[in-house]
């Protein structure tokens, strides 16, 4: 064993540096493509390559002047997220000089080519900046396009303007959209508007707030409030949420202080029509009839 060790020792060492050697010629490697691509006028190959320059990587130096230079080129190929980003280079005035009505001129360009984090930007400056006149219209129709596209902060922001005119509408109303956003790409928005609908008394709402908290979506992990949730709605009458709520007292009888035991809420689901898990979770989840 002594003898064996020194040469496993080399051996590892010897195939670490095998390994980090490749790494290196594979990562050059890629440069030089990206590079290349670049040269013949591919907009993202100019917009990343861009990107290497103004934070430096590898053989590729930082370079602001070049860095601008390849975003404007990507940019004016139409790549929508180098136009973004120029925008808010000229909003910050950070290594540009600062001009709102080009930044307006390229995030709004970039926002109409279909880009979600350009239309967040320009909902948010609509509304936030102090500098841009403020068009809350304006910002509602791309906040809203963002939030379809299941940008985080878009979803935030769209809740934040359009609270009061969900809270307006008819129960079913709000039901729809919210389970559209819930089980689509925006849960955060899905999950206030489900608010909405449980305190107008929606059931399936106030389960759907149950499940939403079980999982984390829309919301942090929550598993009291989860459980707090499914028992409101089981008492409200959601048959779904009476089968779960007797499937946890099954397990912990304990769990819910003064309730009923398990075969009761059992036989409450039955008599709504959801007698095992899979009906409980099929009709739960289920946006439209």
């Amino acid at each position: 064993m002594k003898r064996i060790l020194p040469f496993l020792i080399i051996a590892i060492i010897f195939g670490g540096c095998i390994w980090a050697q490749e790494e290196v010629s594979s990562r050059r490697l890629a440069l030089r493509q990206l590079v290349e691509k670049a040269d013949s006028g591919d907009a993202k190959a100019l917009y990343d390559l861009a990107r290497l320059h103004e934070s430096g990587y590898d053989s590729i130096p930082v370079d602001s002047l070049r860095s601008a230079t390849l975003y404007f080129k990507s940019a004016e190929k139409g790549y929508a997220p180098a136009m973004n980003y120029i925008g808010f280079r000229y909003y910050t005035g950070n290594g540009f000089s600062q001009d709102l009505d080009s930044a307006l001129y390229w995030i709004r360009k970039a926002a109409n080519m279909g880009d979600a984090t350009a239309a967040a930007n320009l909902g948010y400056l609509l509304t936030e900046s102090k500098e841009i006149a403020y068009d809350e219209g304006e910002a509602v129709k791309w906040l809203t396009l963002a939030t379809e596209a299941g940008v985080p902060e878009a979803q935030m922001k769209l809740v934040e303007l359009k609270r009061e005119v969900w809270e307006g509408l008819p129960v079913d109303s709000v039901m729809a959209i919210g389970e559209e956003y819930y089980f689509g790409r925006a849960p955060i928005a899905g999950v206030a508007l489900l608010v909405i609908a449980s305190e107008k008394g929606n059931s399936k709402a106030t389960a759907l707030l149950g499940d939403a908290y079980s999982k984390g979506v829309g919301v942090a992990y929550d598993h009291q409030k989860s459980i707090d949730y499914f028992y409101k709605a089981a008492n409200e009458g959601d048959p779904s949420a009476q089968f779960i709520i007797g499937e946890l007292l099954e397990i912990f009888p304990d769990a819910i202080p003064d309730s009923q035991g398990a075969e009761y809420w059992y036989e409450k689901a039955s008599q709504g029509g959801v007698k095992d898990s899979e009906e409980a979770y099929e009709r739960l989840i289920r946006i439209r009839d």
